[in-house]
């Protein structure tokens, strides 16, 4: 093997062993820029940033979509004080870090290979809130959803597993309620009860009935949302104590606005060379995802599979421009699965890249949520191992010493 071989394998090996703090270093970060971005803005005019502002829609006017954390922030804000904003940030951190909590849970469950490192790395998995402070937004609620059913595949006990499978159902409905665009996140719950009740077929009925509960609630209250009037948008400013732009891509502005809207809008923010740049985006970053094999399950079966949630999320990239985040929504509920069912004995991962190409994937490249355009924050990643590896030998070495 040569020097050069060796050296990425040496880089490969050490970002998988510890890869659980590169996430949290991640997680640590975006929740610093959420907050200071979100406090200069409210500082300068009143005015949030989009990514904040969008979780302060609230219930002032009557049940409205994408109301329910900024009704909670605004009750929190009365009985403790604080901002509104301020406790906005905090419930959405604190779902982010649950969700990354239980995502890293999951991946503690996958063989000790390095083979792996592109996935559990990529950079529209965990890293990207760190790549890109837009993401993981109210989506999270969803993606809570998922992680919690598929704690119920690794978990060791009857007892645990029907506990997160129920959690799933009951945290799936409350998230449309957070935001709508949760429910494109359908078929990947469905696939993770799926997963559940396969490992352990003597509660079938059990993962059915927690399946059906929360699909059919989260459907039915999408469609109550969908046909709500349009709020006073001055009502819900005002309640959440900011001043609001009357312009797009304000959240508080789509309210009042419909799908042929969103559709307009997204026609005049992306041309087709956007499209073509997000479509290789999106090639590039599926490729991690094809390294999953299920030895039950014929090679279209298994494409199938993949393509049902990809097909679902779909009419996302018509209605929104957040591209970006429409990718993740795709690929890390698919990637969470893999991993469950790997640990899980039904699926096994082999290694797609040799060493210097699953580095260079996960140390040179990101994306962005909106713009359509390669970013290269990935690069931080390999300064970022080097503080982690720095404190882990500064910590033996004051352990020894202790």
């Amino acid at each position: 093997m040569s020097f050069a071989n060796k050296a990425f394998q040496t880089v490969e090996e050490l970002l998988f062993r510890h890869r659980a703090a590169m996430f949290w270093a991640a997680f640590a970060v975006a929740a610093h820029m959420r907050f200071r971005k979100s406090a200069v803005s409210f500082a300068e005019s009143a005015e949030l940033h989009h990514m904040m502002s969008d979780a302060l829609i609230n219930y002032a006017d009557g049940l409205v979509r994408r109301g329910l954390i900024g009704e909670i922030s605004i009750t929190l804000s009365r009985l403790f004080a604080g901002h509104p904003w301020i406790w906005a940030w905090f419930l959405t951190t604190a779902a982010a870090g649950l969700f990354f909590l239980l995502a890293i849970r999951l991946m503690r469950h996958l063989p000790e290979d390095p083979g792996a490192m592109p996935l559990v790395l990529a950079p529209w998995g965990l890293l990207f809130i760190a790549y890109d402070n837009d993401s993981f937004r109210n989506e999270v609620f969803g993606y809570l959803a998922i992680a919690a059913v598929l704690q119920g595949v690794i978990s060791g006990s009857k007892g645990a597993a029907r506990m997160w499978s129920a959690a799933g159902a009951v945290i799936f409905p409350i998230s449309i309620f957070i935001h709508e665009i949760v429910v494109f996140l359908l078929p990947a719950l469905m696939l993770a009860f799926i997963l559940a009740a396969r490992r352990r077929p003597e509660d079938q009925k059990w993962f059915a009935a927690c399946a059906a509960a929360g699909m059919t609630l989260g459907i039915a209250i999408f469609g109550v949302l969908a046909t709500l009037p349009a709020p006073d948008l001055a009502l819900l400013c005002a309640a959440a104590r900011i001043s609001c732009v009357p312009l797009p891509p304000d959240p508080f502005v789509w309210l009042a606005k419909g799908a042929s809207d969103a559709v307009s809008f997204v026609i005049n923010s992306h041309d087709w060379k956007d499209m073509l740049v997000y479509l290789s985006i999106a090639l590039i970053a599926s490729v991690p995802i094809l390294g999953f094999r299920v030895p039950s399950l014929s090679p279209r079966s298994r494409m199938a599979v993949m393509l049902v949630p990809i097909v679902c999320a779909a009419p996302l990239f018509a209605v929104g421009i957040d591209w970006g985040r429409w990718i993740q929504m795709i690929l890390l509920p698919l990637a969470l699965i893999g991993i469950a069912a790997a640990a899980a004995g039904f699926a096994e991962y082999r290694r797609l890249l040799p060493h210097w190409a699953a580095v260079a994937y996960v140390a040179t490249w990101s994306m962005s949520h909106v713009s359509a355009e390669y970013d290269f924050k990935g690069i931080y990643l390999l300064p970022v191992l080097g503080m982690v590896l720095a404190a882990s030998f500064a910590w033996r070495k004051f352990r020894v010493v202790h």
